[in-house]
């Protein structure tokens, strides 16, 4: 099992507490009035939504597919861009994505800067 350092696990936690604060827009869904699964994003612009976190109970499956179908309905009209985030370098998560055929899939890069001694 993967440690709570090596999941999105405190970064989700930090959402969920700080919703509000940092403007945040989720979608939840509850079966038999308990919460199942849900999904935490924001507009960063007035036609693009990106997901943060999505989570779902396994076990019940289409799940994930329902709460993605959820917010792409909850939002349609004034959205023309929903970015899932990237696939943490997860094969599962990238053949789920792209199971979804998205429009576009990019690359992300990493850049590290490394300060430059001034007294040189």
């Amino acid at each position: 099992a993967n440690s709570l350092l090596e999941t999105d696990y405190m970064a989700c936690q930090e959402a969920i507490q700080n919703f509000h604060h940092l403007h945040l827009h989720g979608r939840i869904i509850y079966l038999d009035g308990h919460p199942e699964g849900f999904i935490i994003g924001e507009w960063i612009a007035k036609d693009c939504y990106v997901a943060h976190f999505s989570k779902a109970k396994r076990s019940i499956k289409g799940l994930y597919q329902y709460l993605y179908q959820d917010l792409a309905q909850s939002i349609e009209k004034t959205c023309s861009w929903i970015n899932i985030e990237q696939d943490l370098g997860i094969s599962a998560l990238r053949n789920a994505k792209n199971s979804y055929l998205p429009d576009q899939m990019l690359d992300k890069w990493r850049i590290q800067l490394n300060s430059l001694d001034s007294t040189r």
